[in-house]
């Protein structure tokens, strides 16, 4: 059934029509399929270069796997923001996307939440506030049922959950820093993706995503500092400048490596220690 899923995906071919019958007839049985085969054949889908034109053709198919995505068909967006339903979007998102298997779980899963979240306002407008916890639920739990990878697992989950959040030049850097360089990349992909497939005025920050990824993937080139590691100076450095070997001092760590990705400070060594040395003396370290 899936196999039948993945082949339209990756070739275009349609599904002959008594063939597509009995594959819906015969849906249940996928309960006895292991879900490690389920997750393979999802997976080549997903990554296909037709995935999203196969997944609108024959969208009941894939929620034999994925019920929980189902709710999403025909789901409106009446915003000024967007101009498709919420499936449509996603396919377009997803069609939109490199093809990156977290990065395509992502899309598939972003604005699954919505329907659940769905409210019309007094001007007919459709409001989804919260959506991205439960898109983030549903992720997670597709992913823990059919027992993928912990690093994929964990990709996706922290892709949809960050879908959403705004990135700037302002704060490029600290999200490089929080979820790593690799994920933050996918993530400003993954916005490119969602925000060409909005309306003209969903999209308008596009181009400034395209900037943000290629200075991103420039810092990462460049070795800027993004951890405490990479900090020009370490605990035995501000130990011996009167801090304790206590929390305070890991604090103390975290707190330089904060100035240094909002661009208050740079990573230079005098810097820090004399940054250092002043938090000591003001707070008894402790920052």
């Amino acid at each position: 059934i899936l196999r039948g899923l993945r082949f339209a995906c990756q070739l275009g071919f349609a599904i002959e029509e008594n063939t597509l019958s009995a594959m819906m007839d015969k849906g249940g049985l996928l309960s006895a399929v292991s879900v490690e085969r389920i997750a393979g054949e999802l997976n080549r889908a997903l990554v296909s270069a037709r995935a999203g034109e196969a997944l609108r053709s024959y969208p009941r198919v894939l929620f034999l796997a994925l019920p929980e995505l189902e709710p999403m068909l025909h789901t409106p967006q009446r915003t000024p923001f967007h101009l498709y339903d919420v499936w449509e979007h996603t396919l377009r998102t997803l069609d939109a996307a490199p093809r990156d298997l977290a990065i395509r779980w992502a899309a598939l899963y972003h604005d699954s939440g919505k329907p659940h979240t769905a409210r019309t306002g007094p001007d007919g407008t459709t409001h989804f506030r919260g959506h991205q916890a439960v898109s983030t639920r549903l992720a997670e739990q597709a992913m823990d049922r059919l027992k993928q990878s912990r690093a994929l697992r964990e990709r996706v989950v922290a892709l949809v959950r960050y879908h959403d959040e705004r990135v700037g030049p302002d704060n490029l850097r600290m999200y490089l820093s929080r979820l790593g360089p690799d994920t933050a990349l996918k993530l400003l992909q993954l916005q490119y993706a969602d925000l060409v497939t909005h309306s003209p005025l969903g999209a308008r920050r596009a181009p400034l995503l395209e900037e943000l990824y290629e200075e991103g993937r420039r810092i990462v080139a460049a070795g800027e500092a993004l951890q405490v590691r990479d900090l020009r100076v370490d605990g035995r450095d501000l130990i011996a400048l009167g801090y304790r070997q206590d929390a305070r001092l890991g604090r103390a760590l975290e707190r330089l490596l904060s100035l240094v990705l909002r661009g208050e400070l740079p990573n230079d060594r005098e810097a820090l220690l004399d940054r250092a040395s002043q938090m000591l003396n003001k707070h008894g370290a402790q920052e």
